[in-house]
């Protein structure tokens, strides 16, 4: 379905939502200055200018969560702040430098405070000339006063001009309707907003410390309504940026909301919780773990482990396992066991008062709470853990008390309880407009808004959006899956290519059992033969599984177990796949399977939680055939691809890219990992792998080369000896990085893979034509609903929203799109943004500007449905969901590898010319076309 979103059918939106009308004269400069681009599509490849606006889906109108502001021409003059040790120790601390700044202001800058603005570390930003910039003596108030003032440090601080930056010029850029108009400097322009706004809140001294340095705690006051749930009024952090638009800058205060509950018995907020989740205990856990909790003078020394402190912080709930390494560990009958199922071990010297002789050995904690302290617990509540796994301390509820207001948890942007934040468009229009003040976005408010000539917008920005129809998902036949809200169902669904084996195995993990043999054999045996039941029906094996081993160990001794048990049923059964049983307790063996399977014997695994099979749930039965099928080589659905023009003819390779740092995302790991994958037929269903270990913070991919060599290799034997038409490059972006930074570094790199990849008997033939797009997913756009027929569950917008006006820079090639079905409040989009295109441009040339646009938006769209182990639309496109799997894969069991030659090694000078050391992942020959990160 296509569209005109300038005439007819915006005038019906317009007059059915009167009073969110986007802007008019930003709706008209877009329009202009994409046709004054229209003439010149192909003059440059690298960041090309945006074709058009897209065209396709159902009209829309969403409110954002932006605020525009109003530029009035104001001349900024800009300085740097640099301060310079007393000490020996030329830097200073981050704490130290706040504190100088905010003295400095106070002493030489008492009568300018309202036009100067600073980041209280190395920026100001001033709307008048300070002629006096210069050199200031200034001391650390944090010595000053007291009997330690002669020690005070004096520390010199330089204030040095940097430039000037015009408002109006800034205006006049992005008012203009030619492409050709002269561009200011807009990032620095960003950068001085960022810091002249989020001035008020800092000088306010309302703890400024975040990782961005745009991000604030900021609070209002609540009532309070509920026992626990996100706080809406009070926002643990406000992330604050500005951003380019069309005639217009634009202003984003995105909340992150603090899980609080109110001050209670643990035991009665554990029951409200617990209401209609009875079985969802490992929810339960992540909704307890890291709260704070008072525990009962009287019983906090019961055990003997712990003395004298009365506030713990919960880590856990009591699980089988615990304690291991101790002379007499606790029995936990199963994961988040209750009272009467735990027993701890008494010493000697722990008497009873209920008797005149002491009593050694175990004993429930329902019977000596009972004895000892004559508390009757609750035999439904769980056990908290306030220890850790190897040496647990455990309490029941009914001891535990929370402050008020307790922190629930990491402060987090998304819901982790969904029924906990089922808020209304209006409730967060509301919010946005509570932090906005809290922000200080009024003159009346703050001053220092009309010295530096900016006004904001009261109201939020509201935007034209599309709402994309569901493609097709084809099964076999060709035939369609019932689609609904980007879900579908595959229980009655055969298979497009199911590889039909004739044998499977599996191994169990389960450490410290507890259970009889025979008790966990015939329970084991019942839930496998209804998985080979579904593995039938959906044609991948033609017979039930062979026997496999189970293995009790503990972690110090799993690892040989798990290497021999692999090779004893790989040598004696040949199995086509295995299936990794893990109990509760068995999670962190996990690792030690894959590392097995993936690298030394080179079979292809699945990982299923023993909870999975016995619950005899048909869908999870499907979703654990559907990943055995894609790793066997199958392929599970395709989406239609039919109306993609160039796209369906089987020529465009895709190819997803990502790198997390290694240590599980922590900035501070010496690794870094890059995992690149790329399609291997025309339906997009096969994604085999690449994967490189950078040593080093560095998160651009230093042997991207030889990577994507190894996958265009791959490609060649695959199609008559032939090199791809296009290849299509969806990156994933990480803050803070430039744009400019992936292609200086990264796009030679590709270019040289291609060359290098030609057959000699073609190479004079064309190269492939290489588009890279890259996929942000740490942006602060969120969209919500303007009327109830257009709004999603939790209130979010409908999958396959697509937004391209309105809040980008008309001259960058970028749209935000939400093709997933929200399971989460709010779920934000995800951007893409065009910053190399050799192929949609060149294949539309002869057509209207809007056909790259909706090709690539339509490309993007489809693929989000391609994942073929799902039956859901992913959030963001399948060749970058595959590549962040292909680096989690790796990043589980890195450090556990210790065969020679895992990795093949080779060396990069970074720009600095350092050395950076890489390695690339040496995968099983036998798995090493497949799909082995599943």
């Amino acid at each position: 379905m296509q569209v005109d979103i300038s005439d007819s059918n915006l005038r019906i939106l317009n007059d059915a939502n009167a009073a969110s009308r986007p802007d008019a004269i930003v709706h008209e400069i877009e329009s202009a200055i994409s046709k004054s681009i229209a003439g010149t599509l192909l003059e440059n490849s690298l960041f090309p200018l945006r074709p058009g606006y897209g065209t396709l889906g159902r009209p829309n109108i969403l409110h954002t969560n932006y605020l525009a502001l109003t530029l009035s021409g104001k001349r900024l003059f800009c300085y740097k702040i640099h301060i310079e040790s007393p000490g020996s120790d030329p830097s200073v601390k981050t704490s130290t430098v706040k504190r100088l700044v905010s003295r400095l202001l106070i002493e030489h800058f008492q009568l300018y405070l309202n036009k100067v603005a600073t980041d209280y570390h190395c920026l100001l930003y001033s709307s008048v000339e300070i002629p006096w910039a210069r050199t200031y003596r200034v001391t650390d108030p944090k010595q000053v006063g007291g009997i330690r003032e002669y020690h005070a440090r004096s520390y010199k601080v330089y204030i040095s001009p940097t430039g000037t930056l015009s408002t109006e010029e800034l205006m006049t850029y992005l008012s203009a309707t030619q492409h050709e108009t002269k561009v200011p400097p807009v990032p620095q322009f960003m950068q001085a907003l960022d810091v002249i706004i989020g001035h008020f809140v800092r000088k306010q001294i309302l703890s400024v410390h975040t990782v961005t340095g745009h991000n604030f705690h900021a609070s209002a006051s609540s009532n309070e309504p509920q026992p626990f749930g996100y706080d809406r009024e009070s926002v643990g952090h406000v992330s604050i940026k500005a951003h380019a638009a069309a005639a217009r800058m634009l202003f984003s205060a995105t909340a992150r909301y603090p899980l609080w509950c109110q001050a209670g018995l643990l035991s009665t907020i554990i029951k409200k919780y617990m209401l209609n989740r009875s079985s969802q205990t490992a929810r339960l856990e992540n909704f307890l773990r890291g709260t704070h909790v008072h525990v009962t003078p009287s019983v906090q020394n019961y055990h003997g482990l712990r003395h004298g402190t009365d506030i713990e912080v919960i880590i856990g709930l009591a699980n089988c396992g615990d304690g291991a390494i101790l002379q007499y560990p606790p029995k936990v009958a199963r994961y988040g066991s209750g009272p009467h199922e735990v027993e701890v071990f008494l010493e000697s010297r722990q008497t009873l008062r209920t008797g005149s002789s002491s009593r050694r050995g175990y004993v429930t904690l329902t019977t000596f709470f009972k004895l000892e302290y004559h508390i009757v617990l609750d035999l439904n509540l769980p056990v908290i853990n306030v220890g850790t796994p190897e040496l647990p301390i455990y309490f029941p509820a009914e001891v535990c008390t929370v402050q008020a207001k307790r922190s629930l948890g990491a402060v987090s942007p998304l819901a982790h309880h969904d029924d906990l934040v089922r808020v209304s468009p209006e409730a967060e229009i509301a919010g946005l407009k509570k932090r906005s003040a809290a922000l200080g976005l009024t003159s009346s408010l703050n001053p220092m808004l009309i010295a530096f000539g900016i006004e904001a917008s009261p109201d939020p920005v509201t935007v034209y959006a599309r709402v994309l129809a569901a493609p097709s998902v084809l099964y076999a036949r060709e035939l369609p899956a019932r689609v609904v809200q980007a879900m579908w169902n595959v229980n009655a669904s055969r298979l497009i290519r199911p590889v039909a084996r004739r044998s499977w195995s599996w191994i169990y993990l389960d450490p410290l059992r507890t259970e009889t043999v025979d008790t966990r054999s015939t329970a084991l045996t019942k839930s496998l033969n209804r998985l080979a039941t579904v593995l039938r029906r959906m044609g991948i094996f033609t017979s039930g599984s062979i026997r496999g081993k189970t293995i009790s160990s503990t972690k110090d001794h799993a690892k040989t177990q798990i290497e021999d048990a692999v090779s004893f049923l790989q040598a004696k059964n040949r199995p086509s796949i295995l299936l990794v049983i893990l109990s509760t307790r068995a999670k962190s063996l996990g690792n030690l399977a894959r590392l097995a399977c993936d690298i030394n014997h080179g079979m292809p695994a699945i990982e299923v939680m023993d909870e999975w099979l016995a619950h005899a749930d048909q869908e999870r039965y499907a979703k654990i055939g559907l990943k055995m099928n894609l790793k066997l080589g199958g392929e599970n659905h395709m989406v239609g691809i039919s109306d993609l023009g160039f796209v369906a003819r089987g020529k465009t390779m895709v190819v997803g890219i990502h790198v997390v740092f290694a240590g599980a995302g922590s900035q501070k790991s010496p690794h870094s990992i890059a995992g690149l994958v790329a399609s291997a037929d025309s339906h997009f269903t096969q994604w085999p792998a690449e994967i490189c270990l950078q040593h080093g913070q560095d998160l651009h991919i230093h042997r991207l080369e030889e990577m994507l060599k190894s996958r265009m290799c791959s490609w060649v034997k695959d199609h008559d000896n032939t090199l791809p038409d296009d290849i299509v490059i969806y990156r994933s972006t990480v803050p803070g990085c430039g744009y400019g930074s992936w292609v200086d570094k990264e796009l030679p790199q590709i270019k040289d893979a291609c060359r290098a990849s030609q057959p000699t008997w073609h190479a004079h033939n064309d190269l492939p034509r290489i588009t890279v797009v890259l996929v942000d997913e740490g942006h602060d756009a969120q969209f919500f609903p303007t009327t109830d027929t257009e709004s999603h569950r939790y209130n979010s917008p409908l999958a396959g929203t697509v937004v391209d006006r309105g809040i980008s820079e008309p001259r960058q090639w970028d749209f935000f799109l939400q093709s997933h079905s929200p399971t989460e409040s709010l779920n934000r989009p995800t951007r893409y943004l065009v910053i190399f295109d050799e192929v949609f441009r060149r294949r539309y040339q002869a057509r209207s500007s809007d056909g790259p646009v909706n090709l690539l938006q339509g490309l993007t769209h489809r693929l989000c449905y391609s994942s073929g182990e799902s039956t859901k639309a992913r959030r963001v496109c399948a060749p970058v969901w595959y590549a962040r799997q292909a680096c989690n894969r790796v990043r589980s069991y890195h450090g556990l590898a210790t065969k020679p030659g895992l990795f093949s090694n080779g060396q990069d000078a970074d720009d600095d010319g350092k050395v950076v050391t890489s390695s690339v992942l040496q995968v099983h020959r036998t798995v090493r076309e497949s799909m082995f990160y599943l």
